[in-house]
């Protein structure tokens, strides 16, 4: 992309224009020489892995982790003690988002989008395959 802008007589391009329009030559000449040049990254999208799982459980689930490391760095009864407390406190919220989600109450409105699909899901049949 270096050689074909080095490449390019700008003083004879450029002569005997505006501000404006010395503009959008530049920019156009830029933009072609980045679309032939720089490869397009394709990007991919993750898939959650437990999306029924709320924002407030993965809050609490970062702050347990954040807890363990602490307590692993200085090994205190308070640390094991404030870790412990987080510990019970997520499992907890996990499992109420897992009975909210994945629960068998069918009458249940399940308002989530995202426990809707998981709900959905586990009724599919897989395929069976003879030999």
């Amino acid at each position: 992309m270096n050689q074909e802008l080095e490449a390019i007589d700008w003083q004879k391009l450029l002569q005997d224009s505006t501000a404006e329009s010395s503009w959008k030559i530049f920019k156009t000449i830029l933009s072609g020489s980045v679309r032939r040049n720089v490869p397009v990254r394709n990007e991919r999208i993750k898939k959650r892995k437990n999306p029924w799982l709320t924002k407030s459980t993965r809050r609490s689930l970062s702050k347990r982790d954040k807890a363990w490391r602490k307590y692993r760095e200085c090994r205190t009864v308070e640390n094991l003690k404030h870790y412990k407390m987080l510990r019970n406190e997520a499992g907890r919220k996990v499992k109420a988002d897992q009975v909210y989600c994945k629960g068998p109450s069918v009458q249940l409105p399940l308002s989530k989008p995202a426990c809707k699909k998981s709900y959905t899901r586990s009724f599919r049949v897989s395929p069976i395959y003879l030999c």
